[in-house]
């Protein structure tokens, strides 16, 4: 969905999603760095005080011994005045310091059973014994209440909603990320009311404020909650901070110095340092026709989370392991480098850096017999080395896997081909010891691959062509790129895809009755590129070849023009690949005659 920019006040929760703009720049200038130091003061019942009369009459003891199990809370401090009733609450304050007293050779007894021949003779041990056992009762009581308050606030938060705020700093900026975290959130309270995911907010917000406006580049709400306008003032802020970087090298496919001489040009892969500037804003442009992405997002956190909590391989077993596969066109590769870029941002926390290693699958053959599983093993050896780093994430990105991984049952004898599939099997099993790696995979032709592959893989996503929405939603971002730049008036005002049903000829201005046309007819072409299959790699082309064949003489066309371009633009995809199909028809046909 295409972004869009926080700048105007919403009224009272939207409908749909909407833009949003600060109060006041008055209640901009008041966050200052104090504005994000506090001093977290602990309860006064969670500290023990300097005398603490534990005291108990001596004519009691014995029965607060006996009835220490079932009754601890009321036969203990009730005696004294003084005391306030024993709660969950303070609780805490007696485990506090109860342990001081704790005698390990104390057992429990009842009431006919004597402890070391001293029980019924002596007052002053019974009332150690019973303030043990109290204390030990009470031990246990304050574990369970807290564990059940644990529980419960743990419920709570699935009641909350997050909010995903990603903030790219300057280049130039040399502040501690921490202090940038601190800011935003009281930021986004004192200045919105409502936040929409998909949102940026709009440098006049922030700009003026001097902690964010010297180092802050770029402010974007990713997520809200379930995808609805959230209330700032109640909201969770997990805010991610990040720099792009921009290192790009290529890994040789040679094995060694004669190797080298015949495939010194070959790219084994490539190794891309993340988060990657080119790849900033990828994610949010690709458009699919299900939750395809937060589906991506939560495995990898359920991984992850798996991981380092440590539970047994051997017990519930992951891979790390994705494959993606479907038509041609429809966005896998570029899914996978998103998600690379997105997982860095997002766990920059826990990892100080990231690399995504693009594997080139063809440059793994060697002309030479019994060499491509070398080839395999000698760059998954590099892979492990990166890996090595626990401080750096990798995503390994493998294309057309189909290449590497072809069904070995479908060969005939042992082959190189085969030895190419055991290397990478062998690999992709030593990769997944490691906590911060994953492996992404494309495919165009699923049914090819070996079945030991597709088992190992945790997530076998298909990505389909766009539907209608999905193409309405990539043709209008496209008009609303062209009219940031200049070159498509009115694109902007291009109504959402769920605004199109509740359109009608009500516009208050000429410009907006366009533009409610313009989406109209926009709509109607989605509908029928659908119809014809077409990709989004195709869709993505469309504006260009609209201008080039029937825009080029008009300098500046309105969006209207330009839509009934793009029709027509789609109309001409349809009949030349009727054409093509014809052909391939002719030549098959000719093919078994002969």
């Amino acid at each position: 969905m295409p972004t869009r920019i926080l700048e105007a006040p919403a009224p009272p929760r939207p409908q749909k999603r909407r833009s949003l703009m600060a109060d006041s720049e008055e209640d901009i200038d008041m966050l200052t760095p104090a504005d994000m130091t506090f001093t977290p003061v602990a309860p006064s019942s969670l500290l023990p005080d300097e005398e603490d009369d534990h005291d108990v009459d001596e004519d009691d003891e014995e029965d607060n011994l006996f009835t220490a199990h079932s009754n601890a809370q009321e036969s203990y401090l009730d005696e004294n005045e003084n005391e306030p009733s024993v709660t969950a609450t303070s609780h805490r304050r007696v485990v506090a310091f109860a342990d001081e007293n704790q005698d390990d050779n104390v057992e429990y007894a009842d009431e006919n059973t004597h402890v070391g021949g001293a029980f019924g003779h002596s007052d002053e041990v019974d009332a150690d014994l019973g303030d043990d056992t109290l204390h030990s009762d009470l031990e246990l009581e304050a574990e369970e209440d807290d564990e059940l308050e644990s529980s419960d606030d743990e419920d709570d938060e699935d009641d909350v909603d997050v909010v995903h705020v990603e903030v790219r700093l300057r280049p130039e900026a040399t502040l501690l990320p921490s202090i940038i975290e601190a800011n935003i959130p009281p930021f986004l309270r004192n200045n919105y009311r409502w936040l929409s995911g998909g949102t940026l907010v709009a440098p006049e917000g922030w700009a003026d404020v001097g902690v964010l406006g010297r180092s802050v580049e770029q402010i974007y709400i990713a997520e809200c909650g379930d995808g609805h306008p959230v209330d700032a003032q109640e909201a969770t802020y997990h805010v991610h901070v990040y720099k792009t970087v921009d290192n790009y090298v290529e890994l040789s496919g040679g094995l060694d110095e004669d190797e080298e001489e015949q495939e010194a040009n070959t790219s084994a892969a490539s190794v891309r340092d993340l988060p990657a500037r080119e790849l900033e804003g990828l994610w949010d442009n690709l458009i699919y026709d299900d939750d395809i992405k937060p589906r991506l997002l939560t495995y990898i956190h359920s991984s992850m989370l798996f991981s380092e909590n440590e539970v047994d391989f051997n017990v519930i077993a992951w891979n790390r392991l994705v494959l993606l596969h479907g038509p041609p066109g429809t966005g896998k590769t570029s899914l996978c480098r998103a998600l690379a870029h997105k997982l860095a941002i997002r766990m920059g926390d826990k990892y100080t850096s990231g690399r995504l290693v693009e594997i080139n699958s063809h440059s793994l053959f060697s002309k030479w017999f019994s060499e491509s599983g070398k080839l395999v093993q000698k760059l998954f050896d590099n892979v492990t080395a990166m890996v090595e780093d626990e401080a750096c994430f990798v995503v390994v990105m493998i294309d057309e896997v189909e290449s590497l991984t072809s069904a070995r049952a479908a060969v005939g004898e042992p082959s190189d081909a085969l030895r190419s599939v055991n290397a990478l099997l062998t690999q992709l099993d030593k990769l997944k010891q490691h906590k911060n790696v994953l492996v992404m995979t494309t495919s165009n032709l699923a049914g090819s691959i070996d079945p030991a592959f597709v088992d190992r893989a945790d997530v076998k996503q298909y990505v389909g062509l766009p539907p209608a929405q999905a193409i309405y939603w990539i043709l209008a971002g496209c008009l609303r790129e062209l009219a940031r730049s200049g070159l498509c008036p009115g694109g902007e005002k291009l109504l959402e895809w769920d605004e199109l049903a509740r359109s009608t000829r009500s516009v208050a201005s000429k410009r907006g009755e366009r533009a409610r046309i313009a989406s109209l007819q926009l709509a109607n072409t989605a509908r029928q590129a659908k119809d014809q299959e077409l990709s989004g790699r195709f869709l993505r082309k469309v504006p260009l070849m609209a201008h080039a064949r029937y825009l080029a003489s008009n300098r500046t066309p309105r969006v209207d023009k330009w839509v009934e371009a793009i029709a027509r633009s789609v109309k001409d995809e349809g009949e030349s690949r009727d054409r093509i199909a014809a052909a391939e028809g002719t030549a098959r046909r000719v093919a078994a005659a002969k």
